[in-house]
């Protein structure tokens, strides 16, 4: 067994719906109105539906924004310092 097969990049609608907190039924029943579950698109491959494992880790909170920037550090500085204009007197 792989790494990647512990940790797939696809899960199911029931596997996705009990990560969800919702029934597999009410799950494939949004798919069907909408074509995504938590706002992530779903993919039809053959008969079978799968949907992104980070994308909706990421919708639901589960793992942190890979797009969001750390503040640059330089050298051993590990804060941020926000330097405010002097209020006019």
């Amino acid at each position: 067994m792989t790494a990647s097969d512990a940790n797939p990049l696809t899960m199911t609608i029931p596997e996705a719906a009990r990560l969800i907190g919702v029934s597999r039924d009410a799950a494939y029943e949004h798919v069907a109105k909408t074509g995504e579950l938590a706002g992530v698109r779903v993919v039809k491959i053959g008969r079978r539906i799968v949907i992104s494992r980070p994308l909706l880790e990421l919708a639901l909170g589960l793992q942190p924004d890979p797009s969001a920037q750390r503040p640059s550090t330089c050298g051993d500085l590990d804060r941020v310092v926000l330097l405010r204009p002097a209020a006019n007197e």
